[in-house]
């Protein structure tokens, strides 16, 4: 007996018997499972479902586009961001809760409003915010200086850019 015999028959007989096996116990099953197949699903069926899935995606596509908008930050942009401004409109240092200072003058919030009122309706014209940057003035309190924040936020867009100490003229 050779040492490739098994029980009689050759390596390659065993492998043909097990290959046969195999054909002979999922061949029946994947008949089965092809006649259960075509029985479920004629080719009009095939055609209808193509429809009914061609339709989805239109609808689903139609809906993508008309939620596009709304993908979109509800933030104002600056003026810098959408190219009506090259730079900072202002740098004013918070003195008190409605105090500020620019270029060494005092101003009022209405007094800033005035004065760059032409860049303002430009801003809201384009769409857009102007930025200024703001500076913490000495000896201001918290509350102050918060409130005065606020209603420079309510205008323009702010850099904090800390203590007047770091402050430099526009």
């Amino acid at each position: 007996m050779n040492r490739f015999d098994i029980v009689g028959l050759t390596l390659a007989e065993v492998s043909l018997v097990l290959l046969f096996s195999f054909i002979a116990v999922f061949l029946p099953a994947y008949g089965h499972i092809h006649e259960q197949l075509a029985a479920r699903t004629t080719p009009g069926d095939l055609q209808k479902q193509l429809l009914a899935a061609n339709a989805s995606n239109t609808r689903l596509q139609q809906e993508l586009e008309n939620s596009r908008p709304n993908l979109r930050s509800a933030a104002t942009p600056t003026c810098v961001e959408v190219g009506k401004a090259t730079g900072w409109l202002f740098a004013a240092t918070i003195r008190g809760a409605d105090t500020y200072q620019v270029l060494d003058q005092p101003y009022t919030l209405d007094d800033l409003l005035h004065k760059y009122a032409p860049a303002l309706a430009e801003a809201a014209q384009a769409g857009c915010r102007q930025r200024v940057k703001v500076y913490l003035g000495q000896g201001v309190s918290a509350v102050d200086y918060d409130d005065a924040l606020r209603r420079l936020e309510e205008s323009f867009y702010d850099t904090k850019l800390g203590p007047e100490q770091n402050a430099v003229s526009k």
